[in-house]
């Protein structure tokens, strides 16, 4: 039976959420016969692939199991899992999330019917399966075409997808353009996918939900006083960098510039202050350099972006300390009710 696409799911301390996972995958209308389910087992601790390998068993020819002796994060699990799709397109999915039954045959569909790089949908955060809600078409499908500047520069300013795991994408635009994960970091997704966006030229958004996200309070980046949310400014730091060695950076700088700012200091800095009781003060300090190195012109976003009072005077204050920053924390803590 000749598979269409192959589903990469990176595997680590998952086993109670498994089956809800794999079920909605073996339930996909495309038939799980057309699909390459590739589980990258990364280095789990508990039965994970206990689970796996008894689904193995059963559906031999749709599963691969990859297991990894070190623990590489989902950006090195995902790329193992990528070199081993034989698909002409992919997918990825987190073991902790779920989908609809009929998400990989419409997207499959679109991409067949207009010969797409990637086609998407939407996503909703769900607690519990019974939270997940029927697709409904707003009636709002989007297609881009981007074959000029002037396409690409909309197409940038108005594709917003919700993650990396609601679309399908041509596997081919991933090794032709080399875009692979960063490994060893989380918010790897960004990088990818603030990287995929200029390299793409015919992409479909169907206007349903049909990817749900499974809140989980334990994992990486729901996590508190967790220091690999400072990836997220090695992220923002490795993209940028990339940007400019490929060129991109010189056409684009007023989009990347803008992304910078938001991401890297913006984003980034409510995370800190919402999942830190503490923010060193070497991270804030790092931050507002960075801002001022690559951005010269940073004060412009400031007034375009109508950005917090209070982010706005932080980037301003030079000389704060530890116990100034904790001060102003705390305040920003108080004024939105979260302690």
């Amino acid at each position: 039976m000749e598979k269409y696409i192959s589903v990469i799911v990176p595997c680590y301390n998952v086993s109670s959420y498994l089956d809800r996972c794999i079920n909605s995958l073996i339930n996909q209308t495309i038939g799980y016969e057309h699909l390459e389910i590739i589980f990258v087992n990364d280095a789990s601790t508990d039965n994970t692939l206990d689970v796996l390998l008894g689904y193995e068993k059963k559906y031999e020819n749709n599963i691969i199991i990859i297991n990894c002796e070190k623990n590489g994060r989902q950006g090195t699990a995902r790329n193992i899992g990528i070199r081993y799709a034989s698909c002409e397109y992919v997918v990825f999915l987190d073991a902790d999330d779920f989908i609809h039954p009929a998400m990989y045959e419409e997207l499959y569909n679109k991409v067949i019917e207009h010969d797409l790089d990637v086609a998407g949908c939407h996503s909703m955060k769900v607690m519990c399966e019974d939270d997940a809600k029927s697709p409904v078409n707003g009636g709002n499908d989007q297609y881009y075409l981007i074959n000029s500047e002037e396409t690409r520069k909309y197409f940038i300013e108005n594709w917003k997808p919700d993650g990396i795991w609601v679309n399908i994408y041509r596997k081919e635009i991933i090794f032709n353009y080399d875009i692979w994960f960063p490994e060893g970091v989380v918010y790897e997704d960004n990088y990818w996918g603030g990287l995929l966006m200029f390299c793409v030229n015919r992409v479909y958004v169907i206007d349903k939900v049909m990817h749900y996200y499974y809140f989980n309070a334990a994992s990486t980046t729901a996590s508190r006083n967790a220091k690999q949310h400072f990836d997220r400014l090695t992220v923002e730091e490795l993209l940028l960098a990339e940007y400019k060695k490929r060129g991109i950076y010189d056409t684009y700088s007023e989009y990347i510039n803008r992304r910078f700012f938001h991401c890297y200091y913006i984003s980034a800095l409510f995370i800190f202050f919402t999942k830190f009781d503490e923010v060193p003060i070497d991270i804030f300090r790092r931050m507002v350099r960075n801002v001022k190195k690559y951005i010269p012109n940073y004060k412009d976003y400031i007034y375009k972006n109508g950005v917090n009072e209070v982010f706005a005077q932080l980037i301003e204050m030079d000389d704060l300390t530890q116990v100034e920053l904790n001060q102003i924390h705390k305040a920003f803590d108080e004024g939105f009710g979260w302690k």
